[in-house]
């Protein structure tokens, strides 16, 4: 009798409220991932692609660094904010500006050392592709700051916004492509990446600002 099998409707009903939401949120992500080599193949030189993607793939490395630091900061955040201390809150508000300080510095230190590695370890077939570097680090940067907001909208259960979220940048971004590219060329797809996920982070700051109070200013008033 250790194991046993039962079917909970309600448990079932939370978890899939939960989940299904992630579900456009996901597939909108990996549209604005793709979208623009598909954009740049069409519209501009086919070998731009392949100077995008190293570029891209250099920028990428805030990703992971990011995606490291919201894995180790969600259980400490779910623990604290389900408490309501104001202590606590202050805690998290202020833990989220240093991450936010922290990021920016990382991102220029990023930025630096891929246009290095690419001009001096990468054939010189390669140095065009610095050009994206910065775009899509800072691109990424910013949506390091939306995901240390996406844990409050889980905490919420209001997932929802995730996809409606994501699947507004994703509309965005594919218009902004075409018309970037065609006004600036190829570097347009980095700076739709950029703005795409910039609008992103400000939505869900918005939303999360309106659905939980937060003590945002209480290091001003601090000080």
């Amino acid at each position: 009798n250790y194991f046993f099998f039962t079917i909970d409707k309600i448990i079932i009903k939370d978890i899939l409220k939960l989940a299904l939401p992630a579900i456009p949120h996901y597939i909108s992500t990996f549209i604005m991932a793709m979208s623009d080599r598909i954009f740049i193949d069409k519209m501009e030189d086919k070998s731009e692609v392949g100077l995008y993607s190293t570029g891209y793939n250099f920028g990428m490395i805030m990703m992971i660094v990011t995606d490291a630091i919201i894995r180790s900061w969600t259980p400490w955040f779910y623990r604290s904010i389900k408490k309501d201390d104001p202590n606590l809150n202050a805690k998290i508000v202020l833990y989220t500006y240093y991450y936010f300080l922290g990021m920016g510095i990382i991102t220029i230190g990023l930025i630096f050392i891929s246009k290095f590695v690419i001009l001096h370890f990468l054939d010189s077939r390669y140095y065009d592709a610095t050009k994206y570097v910065g775009w899509v680090t800072m691109g990424y940067m910013v949506r390091g700051y939306y995901q240390i907001f996406f844990p409050y909208l889980v905490h919420l259960s209001k997932t929802k916004f995730l996809g409606i979220i994501t699947g507004s940048s994703a509309l965005i971004n594919l218009p902004l492509n075409y018309i970037l590219i065609d006004k600036f060329g190829a570097i347009g797809a980095a700076q739709a990446t950029f703005i795409s996920f910039l609008f992103s982070f400000i939505i869900i700051f918005y939303i999360v600002n309106k659905k939980i109070k937060m003590p945002w200013l209480w290091v001003l008033r601090r000080n």
